[in-house]
């Protein structure tokens, strides 16, 4: 047992440091990542260098539940009821449209060319999922920033929403039709639980997890506690027969929407993007060291009538959706198709379930979808370009960041002031006195907070204490204290958000370690901000 452990404790290893090398030799060739990661494991699998053995597969098997897991869970995370009313409810139209037209043309075109019915009913289902990281990827690239990019976004997690709970609802009838191993009565019943039971555990799980998180203090706990959660709702779909990618799903999107602050959801979400990378790596040279290249000639034509089909389906769904949802972006609705085109994990995910419930039909069906990811991973990021070029939102955010570095025609009017406690606060509290009765500025002091307990919360409240003191010199000051993992990014929220025209830091005289966090955030905060940044000297020189 224990030389068992110790030979897949290796193999992680191992996999960690191909996905690095993966991932990087990836990136030198030009190639999205999760094509590289794929590519790679096809390589070091069984069909060519058989690094990784069957007997290994077996033994990883674990990591896949726990990868699917994180994947749907982070799509909780771009789809809040609040973020619809922002682009408006008419893109639900034309995500209906598109998606339901990738389904439909992909299960018409592999039908009518002699593919099973319930095969084709699966590949349709899962032609609707869009991959949110690519697309994510993409948009952060391009310092995209718009109306489209956020009905883009709304759309990639209505896309998966869709295809996964089409897909739960499909797979036991597939499963009867292929296998004959029930009727179809039992076949009915076992939708209706994969389903219902999913949705229920998921919005019980995210309910709890929404809730509990403001109690917890460190990033190390929430970790923890959001990990916990994750696995929690992926054994309770397995041991009880639910659609385990549907359960982990509704938690993360009841999880999004019951975190109504938004620092709340960055602490969630964010906390997971710490083990996302390891798991996601290991993940995806799993999955191409099991995809069975020598079915590639026997499903070459189905492959291609599947990329075909979802391509078409995507666009014209699209183009036709637009008449739907005039109201989103005026004409251009349509161009929503091509930014919709990447596809990676959320469709594994689904076609690995369907190689565990239907063997080898299953297998084809996972070599098909895997020769479609890389097709797909090539083509979706340039797609996402053209549609945010043609539109017009590509660069709109640094444009708007570039415009906001200019000083501001009328003077400083208002001024942030983030502090990291009462020491520093005393320190700059006359300088920002001086500024703020010279320009006749109101100033916003913000303490941000890593993690909540009494000795936090005390600092913070001696440190805006010091500048409430101000008042009594004539000054206007506001104070807030806030939660943060990202303190640089939470900074750069509020100068935005609260439109000043100048931030204050104050430099720090602590020891080497400390002066290297303090200045690093000073750095990170110069490089984003939306205005200029002025950086007060330890000491203050008069006279």
């Amino acid at each position: 047992m224990e030389r068992s452990i110790s030979i897949e404790l290796v193999v992680i290893a191992g996999l960690l440091w191909f996905g690095y090398v993966g991932g990087r030799l990836a990136r030198r060739c030009k190639l999205p990542e999760v094509t590289g990661l794929i590519i790679l494991g096809i390589i070091i699998g069984p069909r060519l260098l058989n690094l990784i053995t069957p007997e290994i597969l077996n033994r990883l098997s674990f990591v896949n539940p726990l990868a699917l897991g994180l994947i749907t869970f982070g799509i909780g995370e771009r789809l809040r009821i609040s973020s619809l009313r922002e682009v408006g409810f008419s893109i639900i139209g034309i995500a209906a449209a598109q998606a339901l037209g990738a389904a439909f043309l992909v299960f018409v075109l592999l039908y009518i060319f002699g593919t099973s019915l319930p095969v084709a009913m699966l590949l349709g289902t899962i032609a609707a999922a869009t991959a949110p990281i690519t697309v994510m990827a993409v948009l952060r690239e391009m310092k995209a920033g718009g109306r489209f990019t956020n009905s883009l976004l709304a759309m990639v997690a209505l896309d998966n929403i869709f295809s996964i709970s089409l897909f739960a609802i499909l797979l036991p009838i597939a499963s009867w039709k292929l296998l004959g191993q029930m009727d179809f009565s039992g076949a009915a019943v076992e939708s209706l639980k994969a389903v219902g039971g999913a949705i229920f555990v998921g919005f019980i799980i995210g309910l709890v997890l929404s809730f509990m998180v403001r109690r917890i203090e460190t990033s190390g706990e929430l970790l923890l506690f959001v990990i916990g959660h994750v696995l929690l709702g992926v054994a309770m779909a397995e041991l009880l027969g639910f659609s385990l990618l549907l359960t982990t799903l509704v938690v993360g999107l009841v999880t999004g929407s019951f975190s109504t602050r938004p620092d709340e959801r960055e602490r969630i979400f964010g906390a997971i993007s710490i083990v996302e990378s390891m798991v996601f790596a290991i993940f995806f040279v799993l999955a191409g060291a099991s995809m069975h290249i020598e079915l590639l000639p026997k499903v070459g034509a189905v492959t291609f009538l599947y990329v075909v089909g979802r391509s078409l389906g995507k666009i014209g769904g699209s183009y036709g959706g637009s008449y739907l949802g005039r109201g989103v972006i005026s004409g251009h609705s349509w161009l929503l198709g091509f930014g919709l085109l990447p596809q990676a994990g959320a469709a594994i995910g689904l076609a690995i379930a369907a190689r565990q419930a239907l063997g080898n039909i299953g297998e084809e069906l996972l070599t098909i979808i895997l020769a479609a990811v890389a097709f797909f991973e090539l083509l979706g990021p340039l797609t996402v370009r053209f549609s945010l070029a043609r539109i017009g939102e590509a660069g709109l955010a640094a444009n708007e960041m570039d415009k906001a570095h200019h000083l501001p025609k009328k003077g400083f009017t208002r001024i942030l002031v983030p502090t990291a406690g009462p020491i520093p606060a005393a320190r700059i509290k006359d300088t920002i006195k001086d500024l703020a009765l010279k320009l006749g500025a109101s100033v916003l002091v913000i303490y941000v907070q890593r993690t909540r307990s009494v000795q936090n919360n005390k600092k913070g409240e001696e440190a805006l204490a010091v500048f409430k003191q101000l008042e009594q010199d004539g000054v206007k000051i506001e104070t807030r204290t806030i939660y943060s993992e990202n303190v640089p990014a939470k900074i750069i929220e509020v100068a935005r958000n609260e439109a000043v025209d100048l931030i204050v830091m104050g430099a720090t005289q602590a020891g080497w370690v400390k002066k290297r966090m303090l200045s690093s955030i000073t750095e990170k905060v110069m490089l984003d901000a939306p205005c200029p940044v002025l950086e007060v000297p330890f000491e203050r020189r008069t006279g």
